[in-house]
């Protein structure tokens, strides 16, 4: 990955924690959540392309999906 890619999931990873708090007081509709995300992600860089969003969002998902199933191997049932 480069600089630019690491920014875009800085910022879609910010953006994530912003949607979860504001979750903690009521609902975020898609549409909200999409808003915040790449209003976030303008800031952090500018002239971002659509698809860098999604590429970053399964990158990110990617990750936690892996970080779940390692926590979970430990678990003995």
């Amino acid at each position: 990955m480069n600089a630019r890619s690491n920014r875009i999931d800085d910022a879609v990873s910010a953006a994530g924690e912003l949607i979860g708090m504001l979750m903690t007081k009521g609902p975020v509709g898609p549409g909200q959540a999409r808003l915040i995300v790449e209003a976030v992600v303008r800031a952090a860089v500018p002239n971002f392309e659509r698809w860098e969003l999604r590429d970053s969002a399964n990158r990110i998902a990617a990750e936690l999906e892996g970080a779940n199933n390692e926590n979970r191997s430990g678990d003995v049932r």
